[in-house]
């Protein structure tokens, strides 16, 4: 019986030992495996917060956000986003627009309506307040995204946009319109001016606007829509590698 014991325990040593030298190896194998499955459909992009000592629970929202907005961009197309200590992990299908998928899903998305006045800072980046501030080059916020309910897109050969706000939005717009009826109307993203126009009319809870003048940044009125229904980033993300 002890004869019986101690084989037992030696091949059970032996076999212990084999595991350590050669199961690892098949394990990192199959990582890489499965890593290299993950990148075969076409770019990996890895993002990282642009400041440092960013914890999880940061990174988690950010991915939470990063994947609403590829739901939105792509979908139908094979997308993933993972996670890390320190950065996210963004694999996409090769398609021709793929930096603007990095350019929409990189911005933190925080989204203003401003009156532009007579000249429209397009491209610049501004302040903005709740009241216009010539002598400080402060730019009046006429809504923000929090307070936009919808963004229906153009239909059955439409070209205007429609933009529903609130209730108590709708109404500071409607006697802004009515003390300012020529100016021009600018869409803000993370305090830059992508979008202007004066192509647009109020209907009296719903702002008809063609977006006739536009940025280099290549956002439109389409993109409104994706940081709305996804929410702002809670950080900023840059792009390190692609």
């Amino acid at each position: 019986m002890k004869r019986q014991l101690a084989i037992f325990v030696t091949v059970f040593l032996a076999l212990s030992a084999m595991w350590l030298i050669y199961g690892s190896k098949v394990v990192a194998q199959f990582r890489l495996d499965s890593r290299m499955a993950i990148d075969e459909p076409g770019t990996q992009i890895i993002l990282t917060p642009k400041i440092s000592n960013i914890s999880q629970e940061y990174l988690l929202e950010a991915q939470r956000v990063v994947t609403k907005r590829l739901d939105q961009l792509q979908p139908a197309e094979y997308y993933q986003v993972l996670t890390d200590h320190s950065y996210l992990e963004v694999h996409l299908t090769d398609a021709e627009d793929t930096a603007h998928l990095i350019n929409i899903v990189t911005r933190v998305g925080e989204v203003e309506f401003i009156d532009g006045g007579s000249e429209p800072p397009i491209g610049k980046f501004v302040e903005t307040t709740s009241v216009a501030s010539p002598a400080s080059g402060a730019y009046q916020t006429l809504f923000s995204g929090q307070e936009i309910m919808n963004v229906l897109p153009p239909e059955d050969g439409q070209l205007f946009y429609q933009i529903i706000p609130t209730p108590a939005a709708a109404q500071r717009f409607s006697q802004f319109i009515m003390a300012h009826p020529n100016g021009y109307i600018c869409l803000v993203i993370d305090d830059e001016v992508t979008n202007c126009s004066k192509m647009y009319f109020w209907s009296g809870d719903t702002l008809e606007i063609l977006p006739n003048l536009s940025s280099e940044t290549g956002f439109s009125l389409s993109d409104l829509g994706v940081f709305l229904n996804s929410g702002p980033l809670p950080i900023s993300l840059q792009v390190i590698t692609d």
